[in-house]
């Protein structure tokens, strides 16, 4: 059979299957792994940003806690305090977050589905100890 008119996947490659590529990208590769002065600098600057993250997040956390500070005490207005008074509030503010005395007492009943012992056609037999039920 002709190879024009094959229909094996040989017929169907557009590369020839020479391995140049790999051998380049090996090469770059090896270099790149032996040379020291590069693995240093990668190093130092992988540190260098670290840091600068570090320091930004923890500089970014300082600020929005003071700006919630702030904002926490400015003075009520008059509105504010009857609104507070007429619902009973000593303050309009999250419990998210917080421990609350007293909000850990609960009662739950939960239901279970009833379990139903299988007797016919049991994985080992018959002559065995029946599965407890829950």
């Amino acid at each position: 059979m002709p190879r024009e008119l094959s229909r094996s996947p040989r017929s169907r490659r557009r590369r020839s299957r020479s391995r140049s590529r790999e051998k380049y990208r090996d090469s770059v590769y090896r270099e790149r792994d032996i040379d020291e002065s590069y693995k240093e600098k990668r190093h130092k600057d992988r540190d260098v940003r670290r840091d600068d993250d570090r320091y930004r997040r923890d500089y970014d956390s300082e600020r929005r806690r003071d700006e919630y500070s702030r904002r926490r005490h400015r003075e009520k207005t008059e509105e504010e305090i009857e609104m507070m008074k007429v619902m009973g509030f000593a303050q309009f503010d999250s419990t998210k977050g917080k421990h609350v005395p007293g909000n850990d007492i609960y009662v739950t009943c939960i239901r279970k589905k009833r379990r139903y012992r299988q007797y016919m056609n049991r994985r080992g037999g018959f002559n065995r100890k029946l599965d407890p039920v829950a």
